[in-house]
């Protein structure tokens, strides 16, 4: 790993890599990971592009931040369409249970 300054002052983390002679550099910023000058990784790229490449690491690479967020998000969006689902019941359904009877299940075949 190499850090790099950039011209806002921000110091950003790349991945340096050698292929066929010809050395390459990739963004290695994740969220929620820290690296150290010198530290070592493993970088995938693609063998006939090898300018494309991703550091390999189950945080940024299998799971990104955009997802993670998203997930949260659609879990809080299914959460909210069950509550509301289930706080609305139909009139028929609702006086039913208040006068304590449970709705009849009616038979799947008549024999």
């Amino acid at each position: 790993i190499v850090l790099v300054a950039q011209a806002s002052g921000e110091i950003l983390p790349m991945a340096a890599y050698e292929v066929d002679g010809k050395i390459f550099q990739t963004d290695a910023h994740y969220y929620f990971r820290n690296w150290n000058a010198g530290e070592r990784t493993v970088v995938i790229y693609e063998t006939n592009k090898p300018s494309k490449a991703a550091v390999y690491h189950w945080w940024g690479y299998f799971i990104s931040i955009g997802e993670t967020i998203a997930s949260i998000v659609l879990c809080i969006a299914l959460f909210q369409v069950a509550r509301s689902v289930v706080s609305n019941p139909i009139p028929e359904v609702l006086i039913a249970e208040l006068e304590g009877e449970s709705p009849r299940r009616k038979p799947k075949y008549d024999l």
